[in-house]
């Protein structure tokens, strides 16, 4: 019988399943995630996709993201999908694919153990270090003096763009609230249109409105991480998710 391993990234807007089998073939598929999205819907993607792609086949192992916090029990206690709320991820993927060797993490917090472990991080001595993950929410993650302190960055109060009202950093600088100010030109267009715009070319008014939303997005998610910065002063920060593709 072959055996395989799976990684599962459970994020704002897709759910990504991945396996590679112990002779090196490898499989994945992409699913859309939402509001909507629940945990019917995430095992009825899982238990598909291993009827699908591997069928008779062991699992040895499971590691798996997600876009949200963990309590305790393995529950998640804060989520980007909302209908996720206080469901156990671990005992679900456990129960689908027949294995026990199941761990389940906060995607920023999965980012900082690849930082720690990489030869950057190594360099830095892996003890002080932050991720920032700029997805369709905000997280971040900390190795501070060897211990890991996970966040929801997102849920910080910060001043609405206006100042007259206290709102969360997601909802000035996430990536829902991003796309939802580039509308209606889709984010991947918008990125390739101000990515071909020179230093010194011109700009029309939809170059200025798209420009303007990715500015006053990138003022926010700076003060936010800087602020954070003040409380930890890391020695190595990295940040990643797609917000960040914005130039």
């Amino acid at each position: 019988m072959c055996a395989y391993r799976l990684g599962v990234d459970l994020g704002g807007t897709k759910l990504v399943l991945w396996a590679e089998l112990a002779d090196g073939q490898s499989f994945h598929e992409r699913v859309p995630t939402g509001a909507d999205f629940s945990s019917e819907t995430f095992e009825s993607a899982l238990s598909t996709f291993v009827a699908s792609r591997l069928a008779g086949a062991r699992c040895l192992s499971v590691g798996a993201a997600i876009c949200g916090l963990l309590d305790e029990s393995g529950c998640i206690s804060l989520c980007e999908l909302p209908l996720l709320k206080r469901w156990s991820p671990g005992k679900s993927i456990s129960r689908i694919v027949g294995c026990d060797a199941v761990a389940v993490v906060n995607d920023a917090e999965a980012a900082l153990h690849e930082v720690v472990e990489s030869p950057v991080g190594q360099a830095h001595g892996g003890k002080d270090v932050a991720v920032y993950v700029a997805g369709t929410g905000i997280g971040a993650a900390y190795r501070i003096n060897g211990k890991t302190i996970v966040s929801n960055l997102g849920c910080m109060p910060v001043p609405s763009a206006a100042g007259s009202s206290v709102v969360t950093l997601d909802s000035l600088a996430g990536g829902r609230a991003l796309v939802a100010k580039l509308a209606p030109t889709p984010p991947d267009a918008a990125v390739a249109r101000l990515t071909a715009l020179g230093d010194s070319a011109p700009m029309d008014p939809e170059d200025v409105r798209l420009a303007a939303a990715v500015d006053e997005t990138a003022r926010a998610l700076g003060m936010g991480i800087a602020t954070v910065l003040q409380i930890f002063s890391p020695s190595l920060v990295v940040v990643a998710g797609g917000v960040f593709n914005f130039p």
